[in-house]
């Protein structure tokens, strides 16, 4: 017995599709259990059906636990449509969850009050019926995801949550081409830049000092070639 125990608690999936039924067919079954009781005016078993709700809103956590634990596993194993199928029943069973707790709570609140006073059982038990029913609705919403996870032959595509995903892969993808064009782009411009002659440096403006040694190297030559024929007349006199 141990070693199937331990061999129950290593594969949560398991456990999860053993009792996944208790939060759906057993509320069914304590609500058509109500009615009748309600139909034969029998207190018992009015009582005796809010105790069966309690209990069965109150398995929707375990039921929830060993979902959540086996979830990695079960994806693992499964294709894209399953895993999508997936996506939603942990989506779903995430928001409704909730409604069975109250169910069990309000049901466990009538069965106390109904314990003391027989009249009570006229305002706890329409609010129960109404809280039961919303929880079938819920748990038929959820294990209609949860059936087709692993039996393709339930599909029809992709769950309505999950339909607009395959459309935005397309945007996602050209997002990622931008930076790569932009980083072809980028070299082709440094190549441009290369090739490209360096700009003329613009000749720099003569200062004012070489300009000024210029001007006396042009008055010098003017006075050499002044002198110049005085000798030449000094000597033809001496001949």
């Amino acid at each position: 017995m141990s070693g199937i125990s331990k061999g129950l608690l290593d594969d949560p999936e398991y456990i999860h599709v053993m009792i996944n039924h208790l939060p759906v067919t057993g509320l069914l079954v304590g609500l058509i259990f109500l009615l009748l009781s309600l139909l034969f005016r029998s207190r018992g078993a009015i009582l005796l059906s809010f105790a069966m709700i309690t209990l069965l809103g109150a398995s929707a956590w375990p039921v929830s636990y060993f979902g959540e634990e086996g979830a990695d596993r079960v994806q693992s194993m499964s294709y894209a449509e399953g895993e999508a199928w997936l996506e939603a029943h942990e989506e779903r069973a995430e928001t409704w969850v909730y409604l069975f707790y109250v169910t069990g709570g309000v049901s466990l609140l009538g069965l106390i009050l109904g314990a003391f006073s027989i009249r009570s059982l006229r305002y706890t038990a329409p609010i129960v019926i109404v809280l039961t029913l919303g929880s079938l609705l819920a748990g038929a919403y959820i294990a209609d995801a949860g059936g087709k996870i692993r039996h393709s032959e339930f599909r029809d595509g992709f769950p309505p949550e999950h339909e607009e995903k395959p459309k935005e892969e397309p945007e996602e993808e050209a997002e990622e081409t931008e930076p790569a064009e932009e980083q072809e782009a980028a070299p082709e411009s440094q190549e441009q830049e290369s090739t490209d002659p360096a700009p003329e440096s613009p000749e720099s403006p003569e200062s004012p000092e070489s300009s000024e040694t210029t001007d006396k190297e042009a008055e010098n030559g003017k006075t050499t070639s002044e002198e110049s024929p005085d000798e030449s007349t000094s000597e033809e006199q001496k001949d």
